[in-house]
């Protein structure tokens, strides 16, 4: 957030405007002439009511999203077919869910905007967004201990993987540059590779 002080001319400054030169444009916007100050401030009030209901609306959409993160949360079910939302589902800009299926009927070609069937906001359709619930997928490089660079985590990695499938594995490991290799084998030692 940012704030500007709004002042009146000083008596230099005025004198200047009654000899009409030119400001810049952008030059001492903040210098505002007598006559403005109403307007300016009727504008300003305007801008802030504006400002402080979209921020309440924001802060709404934030805690219902933060409670549908809670763990023990329950399925989120569809506000049209009362199905739950399992596999795949949009997320309006309130933060309601809906399934594709309704949305699909919802929406008619060449909509720009729809309302939210559960709370009726407007939303863009445009800034719908999509989830997908995958299982997590295991990083490869979980099982490698200590802190190393991606390709030694790698070569770590594989190596791990190598000896789980069968475990008298014999690996050859070349590199051109001897500075690798003892990387290497600090991390060989770290993991209990021998």
């Amino acid at each position: 957030m940012c704030k500007m002080r709004l002042r009146l001319p000083s008596l230099d400054e005025e004198e200047e405007t009654t000899q009409k030169k030119k400001r810049k444009v952008g030059e001492n916007h903040h210098i505002i002439a007598p006559y403005r100050v109403e307007p300016e401030l009727l504008k300003l009030n305007g801008e802030k009511v504006q400002y402080e209901a979209l921020l309440k609306k924001k802060i709404g959409t934030l805690c219902y999203l933060e409670n549908l993160q809670k763990e023990g949360t329950p399925a989120p079910i569809c506000p049209v077919c009362r199905n739950d939302l399992t596999e795949k589902w949009s997320v309006l800009q309130c933060g309601h869910s809906i399934c594709l299926e309704c949305l699909s009927l919802i929406l008619k070609p060449q909509t720009v905007s729809m309302l939210c069937p559960q709370c009726r906001q407007p939303c863009n359709v445009k800034k719908v967004s999509y989830v997908e619930n995958r299982p997590e997928e295991r990083s490869p490089f979980q099982d490698v201990k200590g802190s190393h660079s991606t390709k030694v985590d790698a070569v770590v990695s594989q190596t791990l993987q190598l000896t789980r499938q069968q475990h008298d594995v014999k690996i050859l490991v070349f590199s051109a540059w001897e500075k690798v290799l003892d990387l290497l084998a600090e991390a060989f030692q770290e993991n209990n590779i021998t």
